[in-house]
C-alpha cells in the first residue's frame, strides 16, 4: 500500500520497504511490463492467452507487472528527492528481498530539476533463500545484463509500454548466497554493508559495502 502522507513527513532519511523489489534488474523489470502489456491485451486474443499463460508459470508478480502503481511510486520519490513535498531528505533507500539475491541500485530521474536532490538507492538481501537452479541463475543474469535489457525494453515498447518515470544501474552486482544486510544511518550520512557465508556457513564474509549518501 502507498502511504504518499507518511513518505512526505520531514525526514533526514526516508526508508521505504517492500516484500519486493519495486525495481528488478532492467531485463525482468522490462519483460514483466511486457508480459502486462499482453495480458491486457495489446497484441489481441493470442496475446492475452499467452500473457497470462507467462504470467503464471514464470511468477510475474512484482511491481513491474503492476505498470500504473509503479509509476505512481515513482513519482513519489521524484516529487520528495526534488523537494517538491517539504525538503527533500538526504537520502531515499528502499528497502527489499524475496528474489534469492542480493544487489544495490542507483536511481535517476529524467528530469534535471535545480538545486538539491535526494540520493535515491535501492537495497536488495534475500537473507535466507533456496538454491536456485542453473537455468534460474541464468535468467537472472541475462536480466542483469546489457543485451537483455535492450531485447526487453524493445518488447515492451512494441507493446505499448509507455517509456519509464525514471532509470536506474545496478552497481553492485548481485550475490547469490544466504545474506545479512545493515544499513547504518549517521547524520546526512548512510551506508549498506551485505555480507554472505562462506566456508559452508561457518561464518560470513562481506559481498560488498555502498556508501549511500
Amino acid at each position: 500500500m502507498l502511504c504518499p502522507q507518511q513518505a512526505t513527513l520531514p525526514s533526514r532519511h526516508l526508508l521505504l520497504a517492500s516484500s519486493v523489489p519495486f525495481l528488478l534488474a532492467p531485463g525482468l523489470h522490462h519483460a514483466e511490463a511486457f508480459d502486462e502489456a499482453l495480458t491486457d491485451g495489446a497484441w489481441g486474443s493470442p496475446g492475452r492467452f499467452l500473457g497470462e499463460k507467462l504470467r503464471r508459470l514464470a511468477v510475474m508478480d512484482h511491481w513491474a507487472s503492476f505498470g500504473d502503481t509503479f509509476r505512481r511510486l515513482a513519482q513519489l520519490l521524484d516529487d520528495v528527492a526534488h523537494g517538491r513535498r517539504g525538503e527533500a531528505p538526504a537520502s531515499i533507500v528502499m528497502l527489499s528481498g524475496d528474489v534469492h539475491h542480493c544487489y544495490v541500485a542507483e536511481v535517476g530521474f529524467r528530469g534535471r530539476d535545480a538545486g538539491r536532490r535526494s540520493a535515491v538507492w535501492q537495497a536488495v538481501c534475500s537473507a535466507f533463500r533456496k538454491e536456485l537452479a542453473p537455468h534460474e541463475l541464468r535468467i537472472l543474469d541475462f536480466g542483469h545484463s546489457p543485451l537483455g535489457e535492450r531485447l526487453a525494453r524493445g518488447l515492451a515498447r512494441r507493446a505499448g509500454v509507455p517509456p519509464l518515470p525514471l532509470d536506474w544501474r545496478v552497481v553492485e552486482r548481485p550475490a547469490y548466497a544466504n545474506q545479512v544486510a545493515t544499513l547504518t544511518l549517521d547524520g546526512d550520512r548512510a551506508w549498506v554493508r551485505v555480507e554472505a557465508i562462506a566456508d559452508g556457513g561457518d561464518r560470513l564474509e562481506e559481498a560488498f559495502a555502498r556508501e549511500l549518501a
